[in-house]
């Protein structure tokens, strides 16, 4: 999240203050707002209401709430999983499931990245989610679109078209974890 000052214009006019203030807000959505402010001299209590205002508008754009963080932390292992990029995955599970990557990992042959290789662009996508009481576990739903299905057994990997998938999160120090023990 970056915050940024672009610019303050002063403008003089019968004994009035003109403020522009600017506002980039960089999240998940860029957003600009903007805001015009006339002051004039008896008024620096709405001056303190402007800023608190401010300081409310930036604390809204920068939180995420916790259901929020655990669908990204789902996609972002999807993605990771099904691109065989295995390692950016482990970054997402709990330390059980990092095994689990370990071993598909070593089963990953040429022939599995060739294959990935001429697929179209992965997809995913939440379809719902939903949060324990405590916010401590999670489990979001997911439809994944041009995926790799791995068959170690026959050794025949294929590019399937969609599936939804369900994925468990645990919340550890305070980081939401894939865990594919459930």
């Amino acid at each position: 999240m970056e915050l940024t000052l672009v610019s303050s214009i002063f403008l003089f006019n019968n004994s009035l203050n003109y403020f522009v203030y600017s506002l980039n807000i960089h999240s998940f959505v860029n957003s600009r707002v903007c805001f015009i402010y006339k002051l004039n001299n008896h008024s620096m209590k709405n001056l303190n209401h402007l800023f608190l205002l401010l300081f409310i508008l930036f604390f809204v754009a920068c939180s995420q709430t916790p259901q929020r963080q655990a669908e990204k932390a789902a996609v972002s292992f999807s993605k990771a999983m099904y691109s065989l990029n295995l390692d950016e995955a482990k970054k997402y599970c709990t330390p059980d499931a990092s095994k689990i990557l370990s071993f598909i990992a070593s089963n990953v042959k040429e022939e599995d990245l060739n294959i990935l290789k001429d697929a179209k662009d992965l997809e995913v996508s939440v379809i719902e989610s939903t949060m324990d009481p405590g916010d401590s576990t999670a489990t979001v739903n997911l439809k994944i679109s041009n995926y790799i299905q791995l068959n170690m057994m026959s050794g025949k990997s294929s590019i399937e078209k969609e599936k939804e998938e369900k994925v468990d999160l645990v919340k550890v120090n305070n980081k939401w974890l894939v865990d594919l023990h459930k």
